[in-house]
């Protein structure tokens, strides 16, 4: 199952759907959503987000709370939260509340 956990500050992305052995559907869906959005939070500044990749867990940290990352970013949760609402097997969403 994904995790994905939202704090005040910071998100992370970790564990792998399995949803199938051959064409994971949600895995390439939260590959997208993620790397579209972190993309063009750096096209707009490159400033404005820490991002990091070990393989295993991917982390957002935010620096910067202004309108386009904030938009990118909520747009983002929200795209990841109706995706574990049509697949609650293989993802789920969890936030500290802040």
């Amino acid at each position: 199952m994904i995790i994905v956990k939202e704090t005040k500050d910071e998100i992370t992305i970790r564990g792998h759907a399995n949803y199938s052995d051959k064409e994971d559907i949600v895995c390439a869906s939260v590959s997208a959503i993620l790397y579209t959005t972190v993309n063009g939070i750096l096209r707009l500044d490159r400033e404005a987000i820490h991002y990091e990749d070990n393989g295993d867990i991917v982390t957002i940290t935010k620096i910067k709370d202004d309108l386009y990352t904030k938009t990118l970013i909520i747009n983002m949760l929200s795209l990841l939260k109706e995706l574990s609402i049509q697949y609650p097997k293989n993802i789920k969403m969890e936030s500290e509340e802040y």
